[in-house]
């Protein structure tokens, strides 16, 4: 009894080893059966009616399925995708392990199935499968002559027979249909005939390449020495039916368009479609100043530009100044660019022929004149401003004539200083999960936001906003013995968006 139980539990350990999982891996049937067929065709060389032949015997034998594994009437084990028995699914093992594959995969086993197609043994097969004719009669032969010497099943004349007939219909209908060219497609686009912008896009479509097809190719060659430079073509690969193409990086100059479609299981491509002519032009140019002569109250001024994309130059002219034409006009672009607890920075763009500008402040119902500054000056902060309180600012042009001084229209902007910084007093882990911070009120915040992070250097992120009255939080949802850190931030509302604050000094903590 003794020795029985030793025997059967050494039977268990060594079956455990051999075969590490029966599992339906990959029994995805449609997509293994792609995989086997790209594989018979692109990698051995086989046509379509030898590889329909070799798959009607799969599909009789494992269903496609690499993990089928089984013991036979004699209580050896055969699997993979030919059953492989006994002795020749134990050397399947021990190609796989050789090479560095999963010998229950469909990769190891079908490079173990060319490895034994090439052997001495079995090369009698291969050379039959590459004779083979290309049609359904020659599925049928692959099938049959593959059955008969290489699965070699019981009954393997009827065997035979049926998987031959099930190769020269079901398999072959499908298969020699997948492989078949694909279609040329018509192609359409809006670009079609015309001139468009440089910084435009269009679209291009064309119709289906038929089911073969599983993929097109767009090419768009420009005019090179009279000729369309096809070879040279910037090409877009795409699955869909359409597609939108912008300009932005196309060089000036003429264009032709055209598409093929492609057999996804051969990779053949159709013929090229019709071509779409078109003109990339620079329309609405892009303009950079490059030099300028500023106008005064004696003469006019110039402004000489260059365009980015066609390197276009053009120049544009200024009337010379007047007292009453300066007088109406307003500095543009004022800006509060940076705001903190004591300061704001504004900045503006420049009117042509200013002498300098002048910076106001809005106190008590009066424009107070802060500075004075040069006609190069364009931005200017504002210092001693109290924390998270609202202001407005003003800037004016001016310029010199005959010994006067003539102003422009004021530009006003509100802006707000950024609060002071929050000091967290308190941190604390009430519960699993969970970090309380508490801190001190700042005043005349508009609110509150707690960030968490795991790791600083990658940034933090915002997890609650929260109303002025609150002074304390509890951040959930932590990983328990992990640890976190966290800032808290106050911040003003503005017309803008929120202003903030300095961070608080970083806390951090291991959630229970």
């Amino acid at each position: 009894m003794k020795r029985t139980l030793r025997w059967f539990f050494s039977v268990v350990i060594m079956l455990a080893v051999a075969i590490p999982a029966f599992s339906a891996q990959g029994v995805s049937s449609q997509n293994n059966k792609s995989k086997i067929f790209s594989y018979l065709t692109e990698e051995i060389g086989f046509n379509t009616a030898a590889a329909c032949g070799i798959m009607a015997n799969m599909e009789h034998e494992s269903g496609f399925n690499p993990s089928s594994v089984m013991y036979d009437s004699n209580g050896l084990l055969s699997g993979g995708l030919c059953m492989w028995n006994g002795s020749r699914f134990y050397s399947l093992q021990r190609f796989c392990n050789n090479k560095g594959y999963n010998y229950l995969g469909i990769p190891g086993q079908l490079r173990y199935l060319e490895h034994e197609l090439k052997s001495a043994y079995y090369k009698h097969i291969y050379k039959y499968l590459k004779r083979v004719e290309n049609s359904a009669s020659g599925a049928y032969d692959a099938a049959y002559y593959w059955c008969y010497y290489f699965e070699i099943p019981a009954n393997r004349s009827y065997q035979a027979n049926r998987r031959g007939s099930a190769a020269a219909t079901s398999y072959w209908n499908k298969y020699s249909k997948m492989t078949a060219a694909p279609k040329t497609p018509t192609l359409k686009s809006s670009a079609s005939g015309k001139t468009v912008d440089a910084y435009s896009s269009a679209k291009f479509n064309w119709s289906s390449g038929g089911q073969t097809a599983s993929s097109y190719i767009l090419s768009v060659a420009k005019l090179r020495d009279g000729k369309y430079d096809f070879a040279s073509a910037k090409t877009y690969k795409t699955n869909a039916k359409s597609l939108k193409v912008s300009f932005s990086k196309f060089s000036l100059g003429k264009y032709a368009a055209r598409v093929q479609s492609v057999n996804g299981l051969t990779g053949e491509k159709s013929a090229q479609s019709n071509t779409v002519k078109f003109t990339v032009d620079c329309l609405k140019h892009d303009n950079k100043l490059v030099s300028s002569v500023e106008p005064t109250f004696e003469k006019g001024g110039s402004y000489s530009y260059v365009c980015k994309k066609c390197g276009e130059k053009t120049t544009k002219s200024v009337a010379k100044l007047t007292a009453a034409s300066f007088s109406k006009k307003a500095v543009p672009g004022l800006v509060a660019r940076k705001a903190d607890p004591d300061s704001v920075t504004l900045k503006w763009k420049s009117i042509p022929g200013a002498s300098g500008y002048d910076v106001f402040l809005r106190k008590d119902g009066k424009w107070t004149k802060l500075a004075s500054l040069k006609g190069g000056s364009h931005s200017y902060t504002v210092k001693k401003l109290s924390p998270s309180k609202k202001y407005t600012f003003a800037v004016r042009a001016f310029v010199k004539d005959d010994g006067k001084t003539v102003v422009s229209k004021l530009s006003k902007i509100n802006a707000s200083t950024a609060p002071l910084k929050v000091n967290v007093t308190a941190i604390a882990r009430p519960a699993y999960g969970k970090v309380r911070l508490t801190w001190n009120k700042v005043k005349a915040a508009d609110g509150y936001t707690v960030y968490v992070s795991k790791n600083p250097k990658s940034g933090y992120k915002p997890v609650k906003n929260l109303p002025p009255s609150q002074k304390t939080y509890t951040v959930g949802s932590l990983k328990s013995g992990e640890c976190y850190y966290f800032v808290v931030k106050a911040y003003t509302k503005t017309a803008s968006g929120k202003s903030y604050g300095a961070p608080s000094s970083v806390k951090f903590a291991y959630a229970l």
